[in-house]
């Protein structure tokens, strides 16, 4: 076992010391560890004595009527195999009559303690070619992180109503009313649900009880707020006995008006690419202002990208990530949930490769410009769209929006040097 995993994982590996030389086990059970932190022990006792025979993956296909679960067909043998059989169900229906599925061998050789991520059939070879480049989003990343948890959402997160100069009003769950609160002391606020590809809503805000000291954020004392926010410390006070008894009492201290989590929260005061974590396609966009927050919470919540001082431009970056090129990628590593749904968390988003050539001839150079410019334009679209109110001008920018993304996915393709027989493979999977 390892951390806070799934106790299937251990029936795996009791079973496979159960096993004779001769014998052969069959699990039905979740393909979650694939790709988990907690499977990889289980994977690295598998690999070693190349136990995996094969695996027939349901993907998102729901094998179950009564519950939603995420199903392999997993047989392992007691004798060492040279390969492995991996069949993909994208229709279970016929898969019950027909058995049909798209099948391929995968070399054991290939197969290891690291995520499993099986990709068969034209996109293989492909699969393959990306994954060897070996500049990937964690290396250029300095951090990829999750959003803000204050362990009490409904005190610190407020629905906007309107504003005034100094401050804005707002409607407080915690105490079911409105609330007039100094706008100093609170940022813009983006729930996963909130961003979109290229752009982001701000239908609610934070409080933020910390002040930025160079690399490193304070809580604010009580004095500075009683003095400075005085409408904040009245509602702080309100809610103070829910804000005390968060995580039965832990917070009945002093300063009990901090978030349940000091983490991540001076990267809110920073530049950054926002992202949903739950999405059918790549949502990523970038907060030029340094006063947007995300929040965490799971796949409901957000995650954040602060790109290496010097290393990219962060708009040549978000085309890249928005293209839908990684986005395929993506979709051959990542969870697949009911609905067409994948993961963007941190542990599948850090692999993706990130064209990086070392010599940067004139011509790559020129690409990189011109992807840049790209984003430039269609990040400019999009905040023209959100203000537009004319039916006929919003569906013109939304004509102008298709096409600078097609012209930033053709870009993207000749940074990746693909041929026309790889770029269909994208297009046609993609649709």
């Amino acid at each position: 076992s390892k951390g806070n995993y799934d106790i299937y994982v251990v029936f795996v590996e009791q079973g496979l010391g159960l096993l004779s030389k001769a014998g052969r086990l069959g699990f039905i059970l979740p393909h979650k560890f694939f790709n988990s932190k907690y499977g990889e022990s289980v994977r690295d006792i598998i690999s070693n004595g190349n136990h995996l025979s094969k695996v027939v993956h349901f993907g998102d296909e729901q094998v179950f009527n009564c519950a939603t679960t995420y199903t392999c067909l997993l047989f392992l043998d007691g004798n060492s195999c040279d390969s492995m059989e991996f069949s993909k169900v994208t229709d279970i229906k016929s898969w019950e009559t027909t058995k049909e599925s798209e099948t391929g061998m995968i070399p054991s050789n290939k197969i290891g303690k690291s995520e499993w991520n099986f990709v068969i059939g034209k996109g293989a070879a492909l699969f393959d070619k990306l994954n060897e480049m070996p500049v990937k989003l964690g290396d250029v990343a300095s951090r990829i992180f999750q959003g803000l948890i204050t362990g009490a959402d409904k005190v610190f997160i407020l629905s906007l109503i309107d504003e005034t100069k100094r401050t804005y009003n707002l409607f407080s769950k915690a105490l079911g009313e409105e609330i007039e609160i100094e706008k100093h002391i609170t940022k813009k606020l983006a729930k996963g649900d909130d961003i979109s590809r290229y752009s982001y809503k701000t239908k609610n805000v934070i409080i933020f009880p910390y002040a930025r000291c160079e690399n490193s954020v304070n809580l604010l004392s009580e004095s500075t707020l009683m003095n400075d926010y005085p409408n904040c410390w009245e509602y702080f006070k309100k809610c103070e006995t829910l804000l005390k008894n968060r995580e039965g009492g832990k917070w009945n201290i002093p300063e009990w008006w901090q978030y349940g989590r000091n983490q991540n929260i001076f990267e809110m005061t920073q530049e950054k690419i926002v992202l949903q974590v739950m999405s059918k396609y790549g949502a990523y966009s970038l907060d030029e202002t340094a006063n947007v927050c995300i929040v965490g919470g799971g796949n409901a919540g957000g995650y954040g990208i602060s790109v290496k001082q010097g290393e990219f431009d962060q708009k040549y970056l978000l085309g890249l990530l928005n293209s839908k090129l990684l986005n395929w990628y993506i979709r051959q590593i990542s969870t697949q949930f009911r609905g067409g749904y994948y993961s963007y968390a941190r542990r599948f988003i850090e692999h993706l490769p990130i064209y990086s050539d070392i010599e940067s001839n004139g011509n790559t150079i020129r690409h990189k410009t011109d992807l840049t410019q790209l984003v430039n334009s269609i990040l400019q679209l999009n905040k023209s769209l959100s203000t537009a109110t004319l039916p006929e001008d919003k569906k013109s920018l939304k004509r102008l929006i298709d096409k600078t993304d097609r012209d930033i996915d053709n870009l993207v393709y000749e940074l990746y040097g693909l041929s026309d027989k790889e770029i269909q493979i994208i297009e046609d999977s993609m649709e």
